[in-house]
């Protein structure tokens, strides 16, 4: 199995701060990030941002894909996640999710207060949304299980369900 371009990859890596997330999601997914092709990929990530990174630094991952998905609307997603480089992880963001997922006031929509910083579901969530694909009415509420749960997207493999060298192979 190969990665595509456009392809969301989410994550479960073993640090307290994923086990956290987690548990108070009831996920097996505490991060979500964008495949871009060459072997990285983009997200929002604590204290480095928005960046893109080699896939080789995620351990524990499974690959999801939009159904039905035009390469215009791929090439446009990247386009936005990429507009978004250097952008600030949006720690008031996280606060404001376990307040509401704690009160179950997730289903309520509220403008972001820092709508030019993003956690990572939430990169991930706006960049499909201004394509037309909404994995979540409350795209801000979005956590990565969210996204899984999506009947827009498909599973595809896990990192251990790659080509052998796949991690490493250029596009």
């Amino acid at each position: 199995m190969e990665l595509k371009i456009g392809d969301i990859i989410l994550s479960y890596e073993r640090s307290i701060f994923s086990w956290i997330v987690s548990k108070f999601t009831r996920s097996k997914y505490s991060h979500s990030s964008l495949y871009l092709g060459n072997n990285e990929y983009i997200s929002a990530i604590p204290f480095k941002n928005v960046c893109i990174r080699n896939i080789s630094t995620i351990k524990h991952f499974d690959v999801y894909r939009v159904k039905d998905i035009d390469e215009q609307k791929i090439l446009n997603i990247v386009e936005f996640c990429k507009e978004r480089l250097d952008s600030k992880y949006d720690f008031l963001q996280v606060l404001i999710l376990f307040y509401r997922k704690l009160t179950d006031k997730l289903k309520i929509y509220s403008n972001d207060p820092n709508d030019n910083k993003y956690v990572c579901s939430e990169l991930i969530s706006e960049a499909f949304a201004s394509e037309g694909i909404i994995f979540n009415k409350y795209i801000e509420n979005t956590f990565p299980g969210t996204i899984s749960d999506s009947e827009l997207i498909e599973f595809i493999c896990s990192e251990k369900d790659l080509i052998p060298n796949d991690k490493n192979k250029k596009d």
